[in-house]
């Protein structure tokens, strides 16, 4: 039913929300959550724009993003903020911050801090 894969992917899409920071996020994890299988999950997430993990790596993403380009948090290293949104190594917080932004995150933070908008 339709109704009840939209009251999912909300549902869903708040837990990802709220533990963003946890490592252990990911697609089991939000369908424990939701008491429902993995592929359940999938299947709700079938209409979506994106499927549950995109949701998480482009959410914990755009958080890392903003914490790089935050001047309150220009004290921070580029692994602490990676670590504080669930990354688990710099390695591949680097590897997926690339593939997205086409630009290493030690880069994009010196960008920024360069001509801040």
């Amino acid at each position: 039913d339709s109704s009840a894969s939209v009251g999912i992917v909300t549902t869903a899409t708040s837990f990802v929300e709220a533990n963003l920071s946890k490592p252990e996020l990911d697609t089991a994890l939000v369908a424990r959550h939701c008491g429902i299988s993995v592929s359940y999950l999938h299947a709700c997430f079938a209409a979506s724009a994106e499927n549950a993990g995109a949701l998480i790596r482009r959410l914990r993403l755009g958080r890392c993003h903003e914490a790089l380009c935050s001047s309150s948090l220009r004290h921070l290293s580029i692994l602490e903020i990676a670590l504080r949104w669930g990354y688990t190594s710099s390695s591949s917080f680097n590897h997926v911050y690339r593939a997205r932004f086409g630009v290493a995150p030690s880069r994009a933070r010196s960008l920024y801090f360069r001509n801040p908008t």
